[in-house]
């Protein structure tokens, strides 16, 4: 009874113990596939998280991982445009400034020294005394603008203040921003690890 093979039995035994050893090979495949794209999205956390915010993912999977890795590169292409917005702003304002600073007080103080030469040699001709009521009756206009435009460049210094006070806040926020981002993303990797 015990002496004769069971027809297809050790075929079957053979094919039992292969199962165990191909989940082990199809399980390591669908590690090695998830740890890829983790690892690279990990890595990219880390530069941006150290202020390389040039760094983007290269991911073309179409499930959440390359979800995860497309709203990655996206965060980073928004936070790369208001930082550059940010830095245009802060070299307009700066160059309206020293243009101002510059240029007009410059062109006041020239007049002005100008004006005062004119006065000068009025002053000892009478039959000019015409014109050097007007000369200083322009020498005291000049020098109303000039005191006019010290303000204006005293305010506009308080504005520069104010506004690089702004960007820094701007900066603070998108750091801000940034790291709660980037703590998202590792949950996602996390939860995608877990997963």
């Amino acid at each position: 009874m015990f002496d004769e093979p069971v027809p297809g039995f050790v075929p079957g035994i053979a094919a039992f113990a292969c199962l165990p050893v191909l989940a082990a090979v199809g399980a390591i495949m669908l590690a090695r596939s998830l740890a890829k794209p983790i690892h690279g999205l990990v890595q990219a956390t880390r530069e941006f998280g150290e202020g390389r915010f040039d760094h983007r993912v290269a991911l073309t999977r179409s499930d959440e991982i390359g979800d995860l890795g497309r709203s990655f590169n996206r965060m980073a292409d928004q936070l790369a445009q208001s930082r550059d917005n940010i830095e245009k702003q802060k070299q307009e304002i700066e160059a309206r400034l020293k243009e101002l600073q510059t240029g007009t007080l410059q062109n006041l103080q020239k007049e002005n020294t100008t004006l005062k030469q004119q006065v000068g040699e009025l002053k000892s001709d009478t039959e000019r005394g015409k014109q050097v009521a007007d000369l200083s009756a322009r020498l005291s206009q000049l020098q109303l603008d000039l005191e006019e435009t010290k303000k204006r460049n005293s305010t506009l210094a308080s504005e520069k203040s104010g506004l690089e006070k702004q960007l820094a806040e701007l900066q603070a926020r998108s750091s801000e921003e940034s790291l709660t981002k980037i703590r998202q993303l590792e949950s996602s990797l996390a939860l995608a690890k877990a997963n």
